[in-house]
């Protein structure tokens, strides 16, 4: 399941280079054989406050999380979530922010519990016909 990624359209050149960036985390599960079987791809950022355009919040950026098939549906993106928020705590970080992709809002809504459309997210705070062209939605959790 990918939660937060890009679509097969982005550049795999520029994928590459924003796992590489000197500021992307990763968490990473493994087995009890030590083969991986998921990991959560994060950055800390800083990013406009949905409430006043002056101001910039720091928040723990969702990328990517993505987990093998065999463990899909066994609370694993629930665990990596978590850990996830638990370092944003730790931090001090004012949310938890990921993209999701509008057609799995449904598939994703036991990992994200509490996590809302946040008021940066396209269909917030644009109006009309564009507020519905984008295929994805931003949320966030206040940490």
């Amino acid at each position: 399941m990918t939660i937060c990624s890009y679509d097969s359209s982005h550049d795999p050149k520029e994928k590459r280079k924003e796992m590489r960036e000197r500021h992307t985390r990763y968490i990473i599960a493994f087995n009890d054989n030590d083969i991986p079987i998921g990991f959560l791809l994060f950055q800390f950022l800083w990013l406009d406050d949905a409430e006043d355009e002056d101001v910039e919040i720091e928040v723990i950026y969702c990328l990517e999380i993505q987990m093998t098939d065999e463990v899909r549906g066994k609370g694993l993106g629930t665990f990596l979530m978590n850990i996830l928020e638990d370092l944003g705590r730790y931090w001090r970080m004012k949310k938890s922010v990921l993209t999701a992709w509008k057609e799995q809002l449904t598939s994703i809504a036991t990992i994200l519990g509490k996590y809302s459309i946040d008021g940066t997210s396209p269909s917030k705070y644009l109006s009309g016909p564009e507020a519905t062209s984008f295929n994805y939605e931003i949320l966030s959790k206040v940490l």
